[in-house]
């Protein structure tokens, strides 16, 4: 998590959550072996964190995304339908 989120989300006394935090539990518990695998796991892990974010109402996102990702990949903003991050 990077400073200014955890400064905002102290400030606002809000939830704070982390897209990474999403990939690298599912990881833990399902180490993957091939590049397939990991995507399977990062499209996943994007599900989960759509999930939790439309539950939350005051909440300070991290998330680390960049236009010049593979849509195969867990990072394209495209992949969060209906969602203003």
């Amino acid at each position: 998590m990077t400073p200014p989120a955890l400064s905002l989300a102290k400030t606002m006394d809000w939830l704070i959550l982390d897209k990474d935090d999403f990939p690298e539990a599912l990881y833990e518990v399902n180490p993957v072996a091939t590049l397939e695998e990991r995507g399977v796991l990062s499209c996943h892990s994007d599900q989960l964190f759509q999930r939790a974010a439309g539950n939350l109402e005051q909440v300070v996102f991290v998330s680390h995304w960049t236009t010049k990702a593979p849509l195969t990949g867990g990072r394209h903003p495209d992949r969060v339908a209906g969602r203003a991050l």
